[in-house]
């Protein structure tokens, strides 16, 4: 989990790391006096080395991609036939680091719901790129991004995730830090995507 302490919390954009934030082998991502900003996270996507990527096809998350194209909520955005396998293609096609399959595994074991949440929004943002762009190739990169925007929430406490009620003022910048620790941990990762500038 990441503690920080806003620098400028006007800005909210720089941070310094109060613990460690590590990722799903408890391998360090950024120590503790760390200083998060959008500068650091270019810095880390620049020297971010080259790996391999895989297809969502090929992992234990390809099962969940049926999730939301088939719950009651979504059934209107996913009608069976043409869109529904469009966006099912579109979701299995996007390729990324194995690594990043194991972060999305340790947050569907940690926080299932924040899992969920990051699919269905893949797939809804599929069906709208879907419709605006067709099935065009850069598609899966974008659904990538989509799917990972939530990836900042594993280094906060699993108790956040789950509070009912309102959140206190040290909590409530802890869940504002998730997008600033989760564009770092995948600009270190992956380099330069969309889901880092996202």
């Amino acid at each position: 989990t990441a503690g920080l302490d806003p620098i400028s919390a006007a800005e909210f954009d720089r941070l310094i790391l109060t613990e460690e934030i590590v990722d799903f082998r408890g391998d360090p991502i950024a120590a503790r006096g760390f200083v998060l900003s959008p500068e650091s996270i270019a810095d880390a996507a620049a020297r971010a080395a080259a790996v391999p990527r895989l297809p969502l096809a090929d992992t234990p998350l390809a099962a969940d991609v049926a999730v939301p194209l088939g719950e009651h909520g979504y059934r209107h955005l996913f009608p069976e036939g043409g869109v529904r396998d469009a966006v099912r293609r579109a979701l299995l096609a996007i390729r990324l680091p194995e690594a990043l399959f194991e972060e999305l595994l340790a947050l569907r074991r940690a926080a299932s719901p924040i899992h969920g949440h990051a699919v269905a929004t893949a797939a809804v943002a599929v069906r709208m790129l879907l419709s605006i762009v067709g099935e065009a190739r850069g598609v899966p990169e974008l659904a990538a991004a989509a799917l990972l925007h939530d990836l900042g929430m594993r280094h906060l406490p699993p108790r956040l995730s789950r509070l009912r009620d309102r959140l206190g003022h040290d909590e409530a910048l802890r869940v504002a830090a998730h997008p600033l620790l989760g564009a770092y941990h995948l600009a270190r990762v992956m380099g330069e995507h969309p889901a880092v500038s996202a």
